[in-house]
């Protein structure tokens, strides 16, 4: 049996629009299951830190991840605000992600077909 790792530079996948916008909400889907899932995550780290909202969480990040003295009477300890730090940076990616996909499937002519490299069949998860 022969395994090969790489990509097929030759190949071209023909997939209609509605495949692929079939494929572009169920991402999105999933995506915006995360993003709920993550910000669920800071509101706990905000809970957990006696904060009154994950809005205390984000105005104070910085200054809490510094130990500054302008974090006020916001006390979290370090392994909490990497914890939100991490979790606001993929928050971020995953809203990103979410907006590209919302593009992809609001302007993807549904009719068309449409020739994928290896790389895009792989993403949109054919």
């Amino acid at each position: 049996m022969r395994t090969y790792y790489g990509e097929f530079p030759s190949l071209k996948f023909t997939k209609t629009g509605a495949q692929i916008r079939e494929k572009v909400l169920k991402m999105r889907d999933e995506v915006s299951a995360k993003i709920r899932e993550r910000e669920a995550r800071i509101m706990d780290a905000a809970t957990e830190a006696n904060m009154s909202s994950a809005a205390d969480v984000l105005l104070n990040l910085r200054a809490i991840a510094e130990g500054s003295s302008n974090a006020g009477d916001v006390n979290m300890n370090v392994g909490i605000a990497a914890k939100v730090r991490g979790e606001i940076d993929a928050l971020t990616k995953d809203r990103k992600e979410a907006e590209q996909l919302r593009l992809v499937f609001d302007n993807l002519d549904e009719s068309g077909t449409f020739d994928l490299n290896f790389q895009e069949l792989t993403y949109f998860g054919f």
